[in-house]
């Protein structure tokens, strides 16, 4: 719910009405997040981080801080949950790619210190987790190769049957999708 108000709060002065509605609407019927996960504890403050390293990207100054600031968020993300490093990818191609930030000679340290920040805080908490005994060698390999199985791709028909598996999710997702299409005409 936390996720949803601030989201909310901090969008409504800089996207449509209508745009903000429909995202709240969504974001406030994704029970899936909390009934259908395994992990559910680590999903929603992963996501709350995201969420701030997204607002911080998007919202404040365009300066070199303000995306190390974002990567520092990013990699607590990343801490607290591992897939959440899918999502924040694309964050540095939100920097590159990003017209209004000024020039793409400007927009290039920005990415450079979001991935500095996101780099160094990851590389500091995964040293000391070794250095105290937290994690061994193999265990980071194990990670590292459950993380890259995840990230091979899948089949067509199994990326859009997930959100229609039960009669209840079907209807749903269904009018949520339809909504979110027709927020783009308006």
């Amino acid at each position: 719910m936390l996720i949803v108000v601030v989201a909310f709060v901090v969008l409504r002065r800089h996207v449509t009405a209508f745009a903000l509605g429909v995202g709240v609407v969504i974001l406030g019927f994704e029970t899936n997040l909390l009934a259908e996960s395994r992990m559910a504890l680590p999903e929603v403050p992963s996501a709350f981080a995201s969420l701030a390293a997204f607002l911080v990207l998007v919202l404040a100054r365009p300066t070199k801080w303000s995306a190390f600031l974002a990567g520092v968020l990013a990699a607590v993300a990343l801490s607290l949950k591992g897939t959440t490093g899918f999502v924040i990818l694309i964050f540095p191609f939100i920097i590159l790619f990003c017209p209004d930030d000024g020039s793409l000679r400007a927009r290039i340290p920005r990415a450079a210190a979001f991935l500095a920040g996101l780099l160094s805080v990851t590389g500091a908490g995964l040293a000391s987790a070794y250095m105290l005994g937290l994690t061994n060698l193999q265990g980071l390999a194990n990670a590292v190769k459950l993380f890259l199985y995840f990230a091979t791709p899948t089949d067509p028909y199994s990326i859009i049957s997930r959100f229609f598996d039960s009669p209840e999710l079907e209807a749903r997702n269904l009018m949520l999708l339809g909504a979110w299409f027709c927020s783009w005409f308006w």
